[in-house]
């Protein structure tokens, strides 16, 4: 990834063809392994239907996960493409699907975007019947 004392105002894209059920995720890891912001627009996963949960993981655990007011990704019956951005802001993701702001996520602890080396995404989805299809992932400078 480029100098992290440059990650303001840049962005991760992830493109892909939404499940009809189950879970996908855009994950940053730091270079500690702790991940600075989970991303995970949930279709219909263990009884929990369209929502959109961000968490971190610092020392060893999830943290107290927080949810975006709305869900402006397309409905498990429609198979469509998704965007999904995050950008990197002065103090905060911002995160937008399909080009619609959904909510900032503040930085948490010490995982600022200077700590950021991998970005991951990952798909659990095993009852769902159309699966979900990474198409690009992308970083926008």
């Amino acid at each position: 990834l480029r100098n992290p004392g440059e990650w303001p105002g840049q962005s991760v894209e992830v493109v892909y063809k939404n499940p009809n059920s189950g879970v996908v995720a855009v994950i940053f890891v730091t270079d500690t392994g702790a991940v600075s912001i989970h991303v995970n627009p949930r279709y219909n996963w263990r009884g929990n239907v369209n929502f959109l949960y961000l968490n971190t993981f610092f020392s060893g655990r999830w943290q107290q996960y927080q949810t975006a007011p709305g869900f402006p990704f397309p409905a498990n019956g429609v198979s469509t493409t998704v965007s999904l951005r995050i950008t990197v802001q002065q103090n905060s993701f911002l995160i937008l699907a399909n080009d619609i702001p959904i909510t900032r996520f503040a930085f948490r602890h010490s995982l600022s975007p200077k700590s950021i080396r991998k970005i991951q995404w990952t798909v659990l989805d095993n009852t769902a019947t159309r699966k979900a299809v990474l198409e690009t992932l992308a970083l926008h400078f």
